[in-house]
């Protein structure tokens, strides 16, 4: 029997199995997932965001109780940090674990999709989440929402195979479901999405799968209780079911207005997703125009609209992001097959490796030429002229190479060719959301991210507590939180101080007794610009930066033309002074965000002063 061409030949016997070039581009596309996902998985600090919630699970592992704490939002996501913390110990890695691990997941479930996108579909789409700059940037956050979007694939794989007659997807949907219900915010945006992908395949439902067993309702009971309560570990972790569910509902409200502009996800999916905006609507429409999986395209729009409805919501956040993305990541998956899928005739390779460098170094020149007119002081047409020019010649080459070799084969390579080129810029994208940058270099796809200095802070008590009491946790440390509830990023940073109090307002007569007999004030920490006399009189403070504000939004917009001192001037001249104006105080700005990520103006940067006796 002939192999298939997909196949690598192995001899082999009854027991071993074939190992075939599709076995071995997932197993790479999992490796490329797991790079991504892990390595320099604690680099950076945590946010604010994740330090509230590592931080109550580190409480709950340590037994620790701290008044007025952050309450988690993720049953699930709480109990096992809580468990992860207890075997292992905390870190910023290990708060960012299991999204990591989740995120890893997502690469293995196109395998099951291939009966409704086809072998080369799936592996595209498992290539693409393996690589999409949302998802990684996601997986490498230490927060439940990649719980939830991998839970909420699993769920919907397995609703696709118990519709389709396989009576023990049904166990597989129950506990995936109960999961998902008690995994964060996240998880109630994936319900309508299941409804309406249960309704559009339940015309493959079999008499066996019309209803669920009882056995099926006895897992969903019982992965519900489990996860809800941290595996009967942490019952108070119930509590979080309900948080989630208001923490979601309060997104549509203007009270839980986020900030973030109404432009935000399009300048996200924009600078982020450039192949999703583009082969995405592409995948869409080829599939409306395909004979049999119509429906797929009419769910995947459905899902895409829900997603951008919740993204122009007034609590809008990065992680909806995901909602929008997915549907636009799988239909661009279709798409990028279907030109694989494509023959080439008669064209060959010599022919073919001659455009596409001619293509390639005419697209790189015109990138050129752009950042050299973005670097300019002023405005020169000359260099951004160039730079269309470049990139229109470029365009030209396929359309002539279209009426030589025909439009069908053109339309394959051009397709891949430019699909390759956002593709790499997706992959640039996903450096500069998951590299730790500075104030000046800012993603922009949180507000409020930490910086690098916050660490010295701890390292500093460290120090003192190693200098002054033999041990680098002894130390008494006093954070004063103002009359606020305690800030979960200062109490992650100080985490493993067993003297740790926290205070309203400075208090020098909480001494502590060494070994020697000797009392010691405690170490104070405040915020920043707390004056000398609220009780802090003869100790020595040092500020330390803990986190900085900066989102889109806060680049500069076209400013008011200031035509004093311009009376006389002829109208061209007056023109072009205005437009200088717009370049050098606008434009330009904006220009650099988007191609450097970076920033002219510094963002705002709160503080909190350390202060210890001489």
């Amino acid at each position: 029997m002939e192999q298939p061409a997909s196949s690598i030949v192995i001899k082999k016997t009854k027991t071993e199995t074939v190992l075939t070039t599709e076995h071995l581009l997932y197993a790479l596309a999992l490796l490329v997932a797991l790079g991504l996902r892990l390595v320099g998985l604690g680099e950076a600090p945590l946010a604010p965001l994740e330090a509230a919630q590592a931080w109550p699970a580190f409480l709950s592992a340590t037994g620790t109780q701290v008044t007025s704490a952050p309450a988690p939002l993720s049953a699930l996501y709480y109990g096992l940090q809580s468990w992860l913390f207890w075997a292992v110990g905390s870190g910023d890695a290990a708060a960012r674990l299991l999204p990591a691990l989740a995120g890893v997941s997502l690469v293995l479930l196109p395998w099951w999709w291939r009966s409704w996108l086809g072998r080369s579909g799936a592996l595209v789409v498992a290539s693409l989440l393996a690589i999409d700059p949302w998802l990684v940037a996601l997986s490498r956050t230490g927060d439940s929402a990649m719980l939830s979007i991998s839970l909420g694939l699993l769920t919907l794989t397995a609703l696709w195979y118990f519709f389709s007659g396989l009576r023990s997807a049904g166990r597989l949907v129950a506990v995936s479901l109960a999961l998902l219900l008690v995994s964060g915010p996240l998880a109630w945006s994936w319900l309508p999405i299941l409804a309406l992908f249960a309704w559009f395949v339940r015309t493959r439902a079999r008499p066996a799968t019309h209803s669920l067993t009882v056995g099926a309702l006895i897992w969903f009971a019982a992965a519900l209780l489990l996860g809800a309560s941290g595996f009967l570990a942490w019952p108070n972790a119930f509590a979080a079911v309900g948080a989630s569910l208001s923490a979601w509902l309060n997104q549509w409200s203007n009270a839980a207005d986020s900030g973030l502009g109404i432009g935000w996800p399009f300048v996200r999916l924009f600078v982020d997703q450039p192949l999703l905006l583009i082969f995405g609507p592409i995948g869409l429409i080829m599939l409306a125009v395909s004979i049999s999986p119509r429906t797929l395209s009419f769910f995947l729009t459905l899902w895409a609209g829900w997603g951008l409805l919740l993204l122009l919501l007034p609590g809008r956040s990065a992680f909806v992001l995901p909602m929008l993305g997915l549907p636009l990541l799988i239909a661009a998956g279709v798409a990028i097959a279907a030109l694989l899928e494509l023959s080439l005739d008669d064209v060959g390779g010599l022919e073919l490796t001659l455009l596409l460098a001619v293509a390639s170094v005419l697209l790189i020149a015109g990138g050129v030429w752009l950042a050299l007119a973005v670097e300019s002081a002023s405005y020169d047409t000359r260099l951004a002229l160039t730079a269309v020019a470049l990139v229109g010649l470029t365009v030209a080459i396929w359309l002539v190479f279209g009426f030589w070799a025909g439009w069908k084969v053109a339309g394959k390579v051009a397709g891949l060719f430019f699909a390759v080129v956002l593709l790499l810029v997706g992959v640039r994208s996903t450096t500069f959301l998951t590299q730790p940058g500075g104030r000046m270099t800012p993603a922009g796809l949180f507000a409020v991210t930490t910086l690098p200095e916050a660490r010295l802070l701890a390292q500093d008590v460290q120090r003192i507590s190693s200098i002054r009491f033999g041990d680098p946790f002894e130390a008494p440390v006093q954070v004063v939180r103002g009359g606020e509830d305690p800030d979960p990023l200062v109490g992650w940073l100080l985490r493993k101080m067993v003297n740790l109090s926290w205070a309203t307002a400075p208090d020098m007569t909480a001494v502590s007794t060494v070994a020697d007999g000797s009392s010691r004030v405690p170490l104070i920490v405040t915020p920043a610009g707390m004056e000398q006399d609220r009780g802090l009189g003869g100790m020595i403070g040092a500020d330390y930066p803990l986190t900085m504000h900066w989102e889109p939004s806060m680049l500069p917009s076209m400013p008011a033309m200031d035509d004093a001192g311009a009376g006389g001037l002829p109208p061209e001249e007056l023109a072009r002074l205005r437009s200088e104006q717009a370049w050098s105080q606008a434009t330009r700005p904006q220009l650099e965000w988007l191609l450097y990520r970076k920033i002219r103006t510094e963002p705002t940067v709160n503080s909190v002063t350390l202060w210890a006796m001489p």
